[in-house]
């Protein structure tokens, strides 16, 4: 049976592959396309300049804070790609391309909120450094190239429906079309991790459904271990941004289905998992079910 660096090292030229059909896929777009500008009108008095309208319900302000800081934990979130995956060839192409455009994410949101209104400069600034010093962490980094590989799929499924269900929420047209902008970046993102793993589904079957299951039944954000993560997960669920339910029906069940995670043949361990994951899908299935939506917090 192949061993987690062997997957990754035989699946360098998925990788590369994915790079490529990434780049030919990819719009090229600059932030400041999206940045806030006062428009001019004339009125009794002349012309005079109006400030962008912000977000005014604080329920969509404070989601979009929390997406905006989000992006900025990108560091972490580097260092787990490569020392998951490795910086050289085909793998550190991929991470430096993702990096690149996950970098443009954190700009955007950072000026758009800044500029409307929406976030104050200083104490936005405030909560970045104290993310960083606290250390945000992939829950995944130190488990081997497969379970990052799945914990990335399903990270990037669950930004991407924050984006668009948050997006759906904004009152104010910019806004949402920097939303859609981001999201659009990031369901391409989805979709290079989303085959990549599929590819190591094919190729390791039993090991890439032992990550799948482990990955799935403990998923958690990164930054779900820093004060105050409880207080935004319930934000969000209150507020229809996410929780329990959409991260099953709209982040995991379909990521499961892509992934064919039914109809693969393995062996012993690989059904083993499979059960597990079956078992822990039921359990959910009942609890959305009943209409017990949880914050993603305390989920599961």
């Amino acid at each position: 049976m192949p061993t987690d660096l062997a997957v990754a090292r035989d699946l360098e030229p998925v990788a590369g592959r994915a790079l490529r059909d990434h780049l030919r896929k990819a719009r090229e777009w600059d932030p400041d396309e999206h940045r806030p500008r006062g428009r001019d009108i004339a009125d009794r008095t002349g012309i005079r300049s109006l400030a962008p309208i912000p977000e005014s319900d604080p329920g969509t302000r404070r989601m979009l804070i929390a997406l905006a800081l989000l992006e900025h934990d990108l560091p972490a979130w580097h260092r787990a790609l490569c020392s998951a995956l490795g910086r050289e060839g085909a793998w550190g192409a991929w991470i430096g391309r993702w990096t690149a455009e996950q970098g443009r994410h954190a700009i955007v949101l950072r000026e758009h909120l800044v500029g409307t209104g929406v976030a104050d400069p200083a104490e936005f600034e405030a909560a970045r450094l104290a993310r960083a010093d606290a250390g945000v962490r992939w829950p995944e980094v130190d488990a081997g190239p497969l379970p990052a590989l799945v914990y990335a799929t399903l990270a990037h499924a669950a930004i991407r429906t924050a984006y668009r269900r948050v997006g759906a929420r904004c009152a104010q047209p910019g806004t949402e079309r920097m939303l859609r902008r981001v999201a659009a970046d990031e369901h391409l993102h989805l979709i290079a991790f989303r085959d990549l793993t599929a590819a190591a589904l094919a190729l390791a079957p039993d090991a890439a459904m032992r990550a799948v299951a482990a990955v799935v039944a403990e998923f958690r954000p990164p930054h779900a271990a820093l004060p105050g993560f409880g207080r935004e997960a319930a934000i969000f669920a209150a507020y229809g941004g996410y929780d329990s339910t959409v991260h099953l029906t709209e982040v995991l069940l379909p990521t499961l289905r892509m992934w064919r995670v039914r109809d693969r043949e393995l062996g012993p361990a690989g059904e083993r998992a499979r059960a597990a994951l079956d078992a822990y899908l039921r359990e959910q299935e009942a609890l959305c079910g009943t209409g017990s939506a949880l914050p993603l917090a305390v989920a599961g």
